[in-house]
């Protein structure tokens, strides 16, 4: 009877691997189009989504392991894993680029922190992640290896994996990898200069529409007014356009298009304040001095607002025309 059992878990163990002995053998993860990693069944690690990172000499991915017992406003990990792909042009700094980007990526890890290794292919820490209610001991380690055009960290927690285990894991892992393709490097070095190319597309387009309505030429932090509605050119922290039309009323805030925010102003011993219920931006500089000196104490005073961030929102979510025609229907 023994004999029976011992070779129906044998043949159980067979046809079901995974659930039986979850500690033993590797999955295979999917790096986008371009490539694939063996890992470890024991890390638990959950399939990447889109690259993290896309650099004109590397790319990463995430893969990580949740305490999904552990909610807080800090997402807890047990471990996390980042695999860089480098190109074949790249040079050592590539590497010491990319492992410092992901690094900050990390939520803790790094309390107390003690150096273990320090090489040139390896840099090993020893830590504690306090986050949230968790407060474990952690390895985190920066691993290259220039031949395979491969860097990775992986911070795990110690109960884990022993150092030689996981830096053991972690070879294996970068050897696993299998490129189908190269990431299109030079369409992702590219990139900086077509995305000024369309913001400027964009400014510009806004500022023609805005211009053919009577607003321009725009100076930054001057407020044009036509038709009740106030419209001010912001340079910094990026280029955008505010919009601004003083009410009779408060509107109805449950029938506003998604596009309009309101807000209203009062004054109070410290001077104007803006009061915005939906946390939308505040009326720009040029606007508020404006208004400071123009309206009536101490309020309140209703207003429509709409700020658009050219170089940030696509052309589509702009709204301006939509803003203008409902703007132009409350008094």
């Amino acid at each position: 009877m023994r004999r029976l059992t011992c070779v129906a878990l044998a043949l159980l163990a067979i046809s079901f691997p995974v659930p039986l002995f979850p500690q033993f053998g590797s999955v295979t993860r999917t790096l986008g189009t371009v490539a694939t990693v063996a890992v470890p069944r024991k890390a638990r690690l959950d399939a990447p989504g889109g690259a993290v990172h896309e650099q004109s000499t590397w790319v990463s991915w995430r893969l990580n392991r949740f305490h999904t017992w552990a909610i807080g406003s800090n997402t807890p990990y047990r471990a996390s894993l980042f695999i860089n792909l480098h190109a074949a042009s790249a040079l050592a700094s590539s590497y010491d680029e990319a492992l410092h980007a992901v690094e900050r990526d990390l939520n803790g890890g790094a309390d107390d922190w003690k150096p273990v290794v320090k090489d040139a292919q390896w840099d090993i820490i020893q830590g504690r992640y306090t986050v949230n209610v968790l407060n474990e001991p952690t390895w985190r380690m920066k691993y290259r290896d220039p031949s395979r055009r491969v860097s990775a960290l992986w911070q795990v927690h110690q109960k884990d994996w022993t150092l030689d285990d996981a830096r053991a894991a972690l070879v294996k892992m970068a050897a696993s990898i299998v490129r189908s393709a190269e990431p299109g490097y030079g369409e992702i070095a590219d990139r900086p200069r077509k995305e000024a190319e369309e913001n400027e597309r964009k400014a510009k387009a806004a500022l023609a529409w805005l211009a053919a309505r009577g607003y321009g030429p725009l100076a930054a932090g001057q407020p044009a007014t036509k038709d009740g509605i106030m419209v001010e050119l912001r340079t910094e922290p990026e280029r955008r356009i505010a919009l601004y039309k003083s009410i009779a009323d408060k509107p109805d805030a449950i029938a506003l298009p998604a596009w309009v925010s309101w807000g209203w102003r009062t004054h109070a011993d410290s001077g104007w304040e803006d009061h915005m219920p939906n946390n939308d931006y505040y009326p720009s500089p040029g606007t508020r001095a404006w208004l400071d000196n123009t309206q009536a104490k101490p309020g309140p005073h209703y207003f429509l607002i709409r700020t658009i961030r050219l170089d940030v929102m696509a052309e589509v979510d702009f709204h301006i025309a939509d803003w203008f025609d409902y703007a132009a229907k409350v008094k």
